[in-house]
């Protein structure tokens, strides 16, 4: 139904009667360097970004994205970490 959002997986619903708000990130665990595309497992750190607003249900909705940022660990990178944005509404690169 929407295919933008294919590499997210929930990580938290929470709503009451007003707002609902869905918590996502990257289904993948691993992110290539955009430096010099060395593949990382090892999270530096992740912060969260809101996204969208939207109504489902008739109640308002909020999309936050949690962004994981990864070290490079190739010595000759320029790169010590990097985020990996998703695809959705063409937020960031990834």
């Amino acid at each position: 139904m929407l295919p933008h959002l294919n590499d997210l997986v929930p990580v938290e619903v929470l709503g009451d009667e007003g707002e609902l708000v869905i918590e996502a990130g990257a289904a993948a665990v691993s992110a290539r360097c955009p430096g010099c595309a060395t593949a990382s497992m090892r999270v530096h750190s992740r912060y969260r970004g809101r996204l969208a607003d939207m109504a489902v249900a008739d109640r308002a909705s909020v999309l936050r994205l949690v962004v994981r940022r990864f070290f490079c660990d190739f010595s000759g990178c320029a790169a010590r970490t990097f985020a990996k944005h998703s695809r959705v509404c063409g937020v960031g690169q990834g």
